[in-house]
């Protein structure tokens, strides 16, 4: 039997015009069949800019780990970087 994972990756904007509505949107569009976002936080950076942070579950056994995420997360209009912060067992 395999468990959940759940990862914590921040999503930073390209810049201060980017549409964080718009990218928290499209995030559960493309993540990869069987993963879900749980939470989604805003965090200020500096100079009033924010980034996201996504509470991402998914299977235990994923072939790449948090890589298809992270490429799928930096395709979003608007998305200047993606970074996984921890993963854990969920």
């Amino acid at each position: 039997m395999t468990g959940n994972v759940l990862a914590v990756i921040r999503v930073y904007p390209e810049g201060d015009e980017s549409n964080l509505e718009e990218i928290k949107q499209q995030a559960s569009k493309v993540l990869p069949p069987g993963h879900r976002i749980g939470k989604v936080d805003e965090e200020e950076m500096a100079f009033g800019l924010k980034c996201l942070v996504l509470y991402v579950i998914m299977p235990e056994q994923t072939e790449g780990g948090t890589e298809p995420i992270e490429k799928a997360l930096a395709g979003i209009k608007g998305v200047g970087r993606v970074e996984t912060d921890m993963v854990t067992r969920y």
